[in-house]
């Protein structure tokens, strides 16, 4: 079961929380809560929280939360999740899909698939597990991408940089 609290609707945010997490307990039934400060995530991307919320919806989808779950107990994604990772940015934001496609940027096929998973938030260890890479590799992945995308010659950054797109 996985539950986020995106500390949108102040009090009901907390008992809907609750509810799940005492169901959940109830019902012996293994339980995973995300906690997002919406509003400063927003504020420091310049997203709106009507965007935020359309984009939360991605971040909720079921095969996210499955891999999510995988990596926790140490399974890694088969090749088809990760292809329906990109599918889910290809289909949900088409204009962030095409900016990383552009041919003129050069990106690899590796490459696209870090900066999905860099938009849907999945973190440095998470990506390294998911492509059975080293953390080193990643980093210099993501190097490369700043450098493609944004003409930055390092890999700080990328994170606030994608999420912008």
């Amino acid at each position: 079961f996985a539950h986020c609290n995106f500390h949108l609707r102040g009090e009901d945010s907390n008992r809907d929380e609750k509810f799940v997490t005492d169901f959940a307990k109830e019902n012996d039934i293994p339980i995973y809560i995300k906690h997002f400060d919406t509003e400063k995530f927003a504020k420091e991307n310049s997203l709106s929280i009507e965007r935020w919320e359309k984009e939360s919806e991605i971040y909720n989808n079921a095969i996210i939360e499955k891999i999510h779950e995988n990596i926790r107990k140490g399974i890694l994604p088969q090749n088809a999740e990760v292809k329906k990772i990109t599918c889910l940015i290809e289909q949900s934001l088409p204009a962030f899909w095409a900016f990383i496609n552009d041919e003129d940027k050069k990106l690899s096929q590796q490459e696209i698939v870090v900066c999905c998973l860099i938009r849907l938030c999945f973190e440095l260890s998470e990506i390294a597990t998911i492509l059975n890479i080293s953390i080193q590799r990643v980093t210099n992945i993501k190097s490369s991408i700043n450098q493609k995308l944004f003409g930055i010659k390092k890999a700080k950054g990328l994170e606030t940089s994608i999420l912008s797109v």
